[in-house]
């Protein structure tokens, strides 16, 4: 017996360091109208949620430069989800900007990821942007691929279509479409959400993603409405 508990110890322990160094991070600038205007960090970590392997996503996003003093920022969003990307654990975020102050956490109850204070459920087999993001940066996708994603509350159907393949570089830039799936009686959990949520899940804007096959990483991701266009550059791939 006691050499049995031993064994789940360092069971234990090697799972812990191999745990510890599946940390991957990508630091991103926000130009808006050309300008610089935020920094983020894309956090992704191999965990164990409820006995059982998960990914943790954490994006961080500060306003800089002349931004902080005009529209300040400060936003975190964590999610944690099965190692497929395609079923969301846990969620929570915490966004300020001015007049708009998002807090929003998840529990599980009944088997069930349900937003704290109401009745909301994220259904399985559903993305939120952050998981697809990362399941799009670990997936080459070289055919249209459609998806079911939510954001706080609100069910949306996604295409993602792959629009430049470079084999000689190994990226791929791909176009996101967003379509509403919900009912006219269906509510959001909060009202205002963030300005990055927004204009991600804004109508008829269009939003592009490349990634770096060769390190699974986020090179950019364009977000475009009318004339205005904001840009995540990852900062390893700014001339």
């Amino acid at each position: 017996m006691a050499s049995n508990g031993k064994a789940m110890i360092f069971i234990r322990l090697l799972l812990f360091l191999s745990l510890a160094y599946s940390i991957t991070i990508q630091n991103f600038e926000i130009q808006f109208l050309g300008i610089p205007a935020a920094k983020v960090i894309l956090t992704t970590e191999s965990i164990v949620f409820n006995n059982q392997p998960a990914t943790s996503i954490t994006f961080s996003t500060n306003a800089i430069n002349l931004t902080k003093y005009i529209f300040n920022i400060d936003n975190n969003y964590n999610t944690i989800t099965s190692n497929n990307m395609k079923n969301i654990f846990s969620f929570k975020k915490y966004t300020y900007q001015p007049n708009v102050i998002n807090n929003i956490q998840t529990s599980i109850i009944a088997n069930k990821v349900i937003y704290n204070n109401s009745s909301i459920e994220i259904p399985q087999d559903t993305f939120n942007i952050f998981s697809l993001l990362c399941f799009i940066s670990r997936n080459k996708l070289q055919e249209l691929e459609k998806f079911n994603i939510e954001r706080e509350g609100l069910k949306y159907k996604g295409t993602i279509i792959p629009v430049d393949i470079s084999d000689e570089k190994n990226t791929i830039t791909y176009k996101l479409y967003l379509e509403e799936n919900y009912n006219a009686g269906d509510h959001p959990l909060i009202k205002y959400t963030d300005i990055f949520t927004w204009a991600l899940f804004k109508k008829e804007s269009e939003k592009y993603i490349t990634i770096n096959y060769n390190n699974n990483e986020i090179v950019e991701c364009i977000f475009q409405s009318g004339l205005i266009k904001m840009y995540a550059k990852n900062i390893n791939y700014i001339n």
